[in-house]
């Protein structure tokens, strides 16, 4: 890769499955995995956003708490908290409870992660609730973006943000994927631009042990980025506190 200045990359990891998929096999693997997780971007010294649907009750928040890293939680905004067809205020109350229990436990929520339809995110006081960044939902799996007009002024708002590709345990994998082959290439971080990328709950349930040997390559592969070329990895929330600008269409 030429000598260049890149910009900055944010990791966020969605850390709940579908009710209606998961099986209790999936919910055990995912607990297991998660303090694992945790070490492995731990030893790269690379912290990430981890989004859960209510932070003060996640089982990932104490290994998650206990990290040397500056790592973020995150409220995992999703339809299924309210069902289909339930109103504004519903959202209002439940992302509230999110942010408040999480207080008690003096954890200070900035960043609300959306997962699916994400509709139901225009209209929330968010400012009042404390948040000022929201991230889209992983890569073209949005069923109603969020419209910036109902957005408040100073709110960050990270789009188009890139699934990181890990095996499945049952697929055939190159390590060098089509990301990996991106990492190679100047204009994924042209300038100063944020590259989002994100992980989710199913993903690393389908990945099975490869998919951290596959993350722990990724890794790898940002450690030498940041050391060589100055890429700035961040969280979500160090990334909208460092923009410190009005401007909301940032990636």
């Amino acid at each position: 890769m030429a000598d260049v200045q890149l910009g900055s990359i944010t990791l966020s990891i969605d850390l709940e499955l579908e009710i209606s998929r998961a099986s209790k096999t999936q919910l055990r693997w995912l607990d297991d995995l998660t303090p694992e997780l945790v070490a492995l971007l731990d030893s790269h010294a690379i912290p990430a956003t981890w989004a859960v649907a209510d932070p003060a009750r996640s089982a990932a928040t104490e290994p998650v708490l206990a990290s040397t890293q500056p790592h973020e939680l995150a409220v995992l905004g999703d339809r299924s908290w309210l069902g289909w067809g339930a109103g504004g205020s519903r959202a209002n109350r439940e992302l509230a409870r999110r942010i408040n229990g999480a207080a008690a436990r003096q954890i200070t929520i900035r960043t609300l992660v959306l997962h699916n339809e994400s509709s139901f995110a225009n209209g929330l006081p968010l400012a009042e609730l404390g948040i000022r960044a929201i991230r889209q939902p992983i890569g073209h799996e949005v069923v109603r973006a969020v419209s910036m007009a109902g957005l408040p002024h100073d709110l960050q708002l990270a789009e188009q943000v890139q699934r990181v590709t890990l095996p499945t345990w049952w697929s055939w994998w190159d390590w060098q994927s089509q990301l990996a082959t991106q990492f190679r290439r100047t204009s994924l971080f042209p300038g100063h631009v944020a590259c989002h990328l994100g992980i989710d709950a199913q993903q690393l349930c389908d990945a099975g042990p490869r998919g951290l040997h596959r993350l722990d390559q990724l890794l790898g592969q940002l450690n030498h980025l940041r050391e060589r070329q100055g890429l700035a990895i961040q969280t979500l929330r160090q990334w909208s506190d460092r923009r410190g600008t009005p401007s909301r269409r940032v990636a």
